[in-house]
């Protein structure tokens, strides 16, 4: 059950990372610092989280900019309750849930230097998710599968500690806001948002609009 969960969406992820890395590539200039960012912590779901950032270490240049992909495994809501929205029929237990989110997130950062912080960045930008949730029974059979793949924005804080000579602790805190989607199940059965059952499908499955962000780990620079 876990591979086919951990499977579904990624031929998605990877398309979309390959395209935006080349296009930062491409755009970033050549004397740019780069750095490798490995995080874990919270964002819909516990997980981790790494990403490719470039930025000028020039004072005068502060912008600059990052790709970044997610893996989080959800809480997985009231798997009850999802089961009986799609298919109509209670279960006789508790279903089991195997709760799977990939993100892929382009941001824009804008740094500023601090007396508090080595370096503090804000930033924003574009979200793109896919989610998936599948429902089993006792004895492992599958009951229900639920997808869907909502776009969305996002703002945050981050801060930059010195740990080495070409490595920082860091440090994150944002907000996430994922606009509503399809909600697809296997059984055929799809609920839109002008679906009167939406809101409550949604919170079934645990898919909010509003997402937090807190996550810590290491950055690794190369370059500049």
């Amino acid at each position: 059950m876990v591979p086919r969960a951990l499977g579904r969406g990624m031929s998605r992820v990877a398309t979309i990372v390959l395209a935006v890395a080349i296009g930062m590539i491409l755009a970033a200039p050549s004397v740019a610092e780069v750095s490798v960012d490995i995080l874990g912590g919270f964002n819909g779901g516990t997980g981790a989280q790494v990403g490719f950032k470039y930025a000028q270490p020039r004072p005068d240049i502060p912008w600059g900019g990052r790709i970044s992909v997610a893996y989080m495994r959800g809480a997985g809501g009231n798997a009850s309750q999802a089961v009986f929205i799609w298919t109509g029929e209670l279960p006789s237990s508790d279903p089991n849930v195997s709760d799977v989110i990939w993100n892929v997130r382009l941001d824009a950062n804008y740094r500023f230097n601090s007396e508090d912080f080595s370096e503090v960045s804000v930033f924003g930008g574009l979200r793109w998710e896919s989610f998936n949730a599948e429902y089993t029974d006792a004895e492992d059979t599958e009951l229900l599968t639920v997808e869907s793949s909502p776009f969305g924005i996002g703002i945050g804080l981050e801060g930059n500690y010195p740990f080495g000579k070409t490595a920082d602790l860091v440090l994150v805190v944002g907000l996430d806001y994922y606009f509503e989607t399809e909600l697809k199940g296997n059984n055929g059965v799809t609920i839109t948002p002008d679906d009167p059952r939406y809101d409550e499908a949604a919170k079934a499955i645990d898919q909010p609009n509003w997402v937090p962000l807190v996550m810590a780990g290491l950055s690794f620079r190369f370059g500049g």
